[in-house]
């Protein structure tokens, strides 16, 4: 699967590399394309040089399909799929298989058990033909899994935030009103939350649950970093809360 870009540019360089004889039907063995013997067969496309090529979608990404007489392009849908029933073993791999056989990739998911229920999250792609079709094989699918399934649309990439990464952790008993507090410090500067995850861990020398919250945030480069940290300390203070605010490695 290549970008749009790509694939004109690759179209570009074989028509310019290679000279592909024009033959009548009857003595179409006659004429044999000449093409650079470092090339791939692949790249050998049955198109005179004056032939116009087709054109691939601007947007998106497309799958290129090869054949005797044409190239075609087939554009590709990008779907997030979310699921959530009861754990049980075996359920990633019937759901994966299940992607698999109606021609998905998977480019990206999240899948947890949330004590006895399992959520997953899953960035799939297939051609727009594989979509229309899963979409309504939705509801059996769901059910004989023993799932809540839904297909949403992938919306067109955002532009990228940009700023500097970087790993946010807290400590503290739990409460109420922890992430809430936090969030609200971060979203007051524009800092944007990458990831969050928040649970709850035994803490044998506290007696009680040690509530954890790690994120991943991207700050703004005009935001001062000692500021964003004294906001957080004082927040934290109040909740009784350790906090570690460091830059994100690679």
């Amino acid at each position: 699967m290549l970008a749009s870009a790509e694939i004109s540019c690759a179209l570009r360089n074989v028509v310019r590399r290679c000279a592909i004889a024009i033959a009548a039907p009857a003595s179409r063995t006659a004429g044999r394309s000449r093409c650079n013997r470092r090339m791939h067969p692949a790249l050998i496309l049955p198109f005179a040089c004056s032939a116009r090529l087709p054109q691939p979608p601007r947007d998106g990404k497309v799958l290129l399909a090869f054949s005797s007489s044409r190239l075609t392009f087939f554009p590709m849908a990008q779907l997030i799929l979310s699921a959530v029933g009861p754990d049980r073993s075996g359920l990633v791999g019937e759901m994966t298989s299940h992607l698999h056989a109606s021609g998905a990739s998977i480019l990206d998911s999240r899948m947890v058990n949330f004590r006895g229920q399992f959520a997953m999250l899953i960035l799939f792609e297939c051609d727009a033909d594989a979509a229309k079709k899963m979409e309504a094989a939705l509801p059996d699918v769901g059910q004989r899994m023993g799932l809540h399934l839904f297909i949403t649309g992938q919306a067109p990439a955002a532009r990228a935030t940009e700023g500097l990464p970087f790993r946010l952790k807290t400590y503290s008993m739990d409460q109420p009103g922890i992430v809430a507090k936090i969030t609200g410090v971060l979203r007051q500067h524009g800092v944007n939350i990458e990831d969050l995850v928040a649970h709850q861990q035994s803490a044998a020398f506290a007696g009680s649950l040690l509530f954890v919250t790690e994120m991943e945030l991207t700050v703004p480069p005009s935001l001062p970093i000692r500021k964003l940290r004294s906001e957080l300390d004082a927040v934290c203070n109040e909740l009784n809360c350790d906090m570690d605010l460091e830059p994100a490695g690679d």
